[in-house]
């Protein structure tokens, strides 16, 4: 493998194309299998199909060779086997489904035992997903035992999160892509842990771990804006499911949702509003916004539904949202609102359309961020007291201030008294 510092499009595209040829045999595999069992005469092809997945999961082992890569190897091998043990089981093989699962844990735990005394950062992150996978492996069979290797994965990676730490063993790899690695997966075991807790009818302890994923999502997020190497593991962390972010946010609503006695199906509706707006199918974003979706939706910690309709580029679906209340000016916690997503993207046309309807309607620009970020362990931020630049901490390390009472400026990152609603540095408003 080559190192991270010299990738080139063809072995990102390399990688990427193993998770299409999946997508393409599960298709396939889906349609011989049919709703009353497989079809006659498709055994000999099932069975070409299957050996294609198993070269599939081979391929990305192969992967775990590379320091960077190896980082999504684990979910990957665990889909490509969970699918081909799901198949076996619905031809009734079930001494092979079996001895796929016995052979996906056996995997993990020899990937785990290789990392046995690895201290750097990208290192333990790898590591980290080892646990989260093979917890993964468990949530359907036993719901603790999976909460134990997340709480593992939380307990490791926590101290390295808050100290700043960005080692790693590969020379000249910059400390953003290490960090930026470190929180997401962090964030994503936060994500996973809430689930667990939400499944378990533990709605405040779901909520907490929630919660710790906005800031580190935020965090994260502004890294990768910044590093061509975090843009192009992005797109790869996407390619199954919904972001860290993402879940954590439609995590927070079914739970308000529960506690306000309505509809708790809340990941349903985002993912249908995500899809309708994608395929520019403005007949069912307009069904789901009449049947109440809320045309403010947060999506992830840098993007609204609106944004992603100025993504989408149809100014009829940006027109539809306003209409059905869409504030333009209502800031994601990454600090933009709409109309500045649209220039910052040179969708002036979409930004004007905005602004006009701002005018025509009387909408008042928001003071504030649509949730309030705390600040979390490691986050870049200022002393108020020495003006030291700093990894949050609850202690200033160089003038031992507590900083437990202050929060961020999303602007300018000083530390403020959490009751402020201006910023004492550079004036800006604040979130409540």
């Amino acid at each position: 493998m080559s190192s991270p510092l010299s990738w080139n499009d063809d072995q990102i595209k390399a990688f990427k194309e193993l998770h299409h040829n999946f997508e393409q045999v599960k298709i396939s595999i889906t349609k011989l299998l049919g709703q009353k069992g497989p079809l006659t005469g498709s055994e000999r092809e099932l069975d070409r199909l299957l050996s294609e997945i198993n070269s599939i999961r081979v391929k990305y082992i192969q992967f775990s060779a590379d320091p960077l890569l190896r980082i999504f190897v684990p979910k990957r091998v665990r889909l490509t086997t969970e699918f081909v043990s799901k198949t076996l089981r619905q031809l009734k093989d079930y001494e092979r489904a079996m001895k796929e699962e016995i052979e996906l844990l056996d995997w993990l735990e020899k990937e785990s035992q290789k990392m046995t005394g690895v201290k750097d950062a990208l290192s333990l992150s790898y590591w980290a997903v080892l646990m989260v996978e093979t917890g993964q492996v468990f949530r359907f069979k036993d719901r603790g035992k999976q909460e134990g290797y997340l709480r593992s994965t939380v307990n490791a990676l926590e101290p390295v999160v808050a100290s700043g730490r960005s080692d790693s063993t590969i020379p000249n790899l910059p400390a953003d892509v290490v960090r930026g690695i470190t929180l997401y997966v962090l964030s994503d075991a936060y994500a996973d842990l809430g689930l667990v807790r939400y499944l378990q009818k533990d709605r405040t302890g779901a909520l907490e771990m929630y919660k710790r994923v906005i800031p580190l999502s935020v965090e994260f997020v502004r890294l990768r804006e910044s590093s061509p190497i975090l843009k192009k593991l992005w797109d790869i962390m996407i390619e199954y499911g919904l972001p860290p972010d993402s879940r954590a946010l439609i995590g927070m609503k079914e739970c308000e949702a529960i506690d306000a006695g309505e509809n708790e199906d809340y990941d349903l509706v985002v993912m249908s509003l995500i899809s309708a707006i994608t395929r520019h199918d403005e007949k069912h974003v307009a069904d789901l916004l009449w049947r109440g979706a809320d045309p403010n939706t947060l999506i992830t910690v840098d993007k609204n539904v609106l944004m992603l309709a100025v993504d989408s580029g149809s100014s009829d679906l940006v027109k539809l949202l306003l209409d059905k209340g869409a504030n333009p000016h209502l800031k994601v916690p990454m600090n933009y609102d709409a109309v500045e997503y649209a220039r910052l993207r040179n969708r002036h046309d979409m930004a004007n359309l905005m602004e006009r309807y701002s005018v025509s309607k009387g909408v008042a620009q928001s003071p504030g961020v649509a949730i309030q970020t705390e600040p979390s362990l490691g986050m870049q931020v200022i002393c108020p007291n020495c003006g030291t630049a700093l990894q949050y901490s609850r202690f200033c390390p160089k003038c031992g201030t507590l900083l437990d009472d202050y929060k961020p400026c999303p602007s300018c990152r000083h530390l403020v008294p959490k009751a402020s609603r201006f910023c004492g540095f550079c004036g800006k408003p604040l979130p409540p």
